[in-house]
């Protein structure tokens, strides 16, 4: 007999209530594509051979192809409960580490400070609450990133994060928007509209080779000053050239 207030089960099988571990055996759903996964149940007897019906997940958001996308890894343990107490219809309500599957953050000094989504590969989406607060978008070794914020490194935590800025017209940033490529290319590209950069002062600087490049007319022009130099020889072009009023 079933306890007062709680669902049965039409098939009359037994009736599972709360929230159980499972350990995720499959998550291609070739069936239906809907993000399904399969898990087997360590505390059901025979759970080595068997493996559960698919298992819906719970995710903080989901609509008709948007929403939040993060499946479990083969292995990873997963928190499980039933619909209407059903073994058959499963759903996972969550991720849980363990001493295999430990957590990416520590919190050492128990500040809680930092907050993040990290994927398999070590790409972050980072929430840096020190003292140095910032928000960082990186990839798995901080050689690439977009960050909004304090440049300086900040808390105690493997998480914890500098933003490097080259040296400005007025001294060193302390905080802004860095987006850094250390070890590869920077590209911003507008084919079809305008990149307009406006700015108190802009600076740019190149260790090796600049080029400034016009399809059509190019335009430089001082509203007090201007100045052109070179330490090597310099060559200006064209069909006409006027220097002066």
């Amino acid at each position: 007999m079933h306890s007062p207030g709680r669902p049965s089960s039409p098939t009359g099988d037994m009736v599972l209530g709360g929230i159980y571990y499972a350990v995720v055996t499959q998550i291609k759903d070739d069936e239906l594509k809907l993000g399904r996964i399969k898990v087997k149940f360590p505390w059901l007897p025979g759970s080595d051979q068997d493996e559960s019906a698919w298992a819906q997940l719970m995710v903080p958001m989901a609509g008709a192809e948007f929403g939040t996308y993060t499946l479990p890894e083969v292995d990873d343990v997963v928190a499980v409960m039933f619909l209407s107490g059903e073994i058959n219809y499963p759903i996972i309500v969550g991720g849980v580490w363990s001493s295999v599957d430990v957590p990416p953050e520590v919190n050492e000094n128990g500040k809680n400070d930092f907050r993040f989504i990290k994927s398999r590969s070590g790409h972050r989406m980072l929430l840096d609450d020190s003292a140095e607060t910032k928000v960082v978008l990186t990839d798995n070794d901080n050689t690439n990133y977009a960050g909004v914020g304090s440049y300086a490194e900040g808390g105690d935590s493997p998480n914890k994060m500098k933003l490097e800025a080259p040296s400005a017209i007025n001294g060193n940033p302390e905080k802004g928007v860095a987006i850094a490529s250390m070890q590869g290319t920077v590209n911003i590209w507008c084919p079809n509209g305008t990149l307009d950069i406006k700015a108190k002062d802009v600076e740019i600087t190149a260790s090796q080779k600049g080029n400034i490049k016009a399809g059509g007319e190019l335009k430089l022009e001082g509203g007090a000053n201007a100045e052109a130099t070179s330490t090597g020889p310099g060559k200006y072009e064209g069909s006409t050239i006027k220097v002066g009023p």
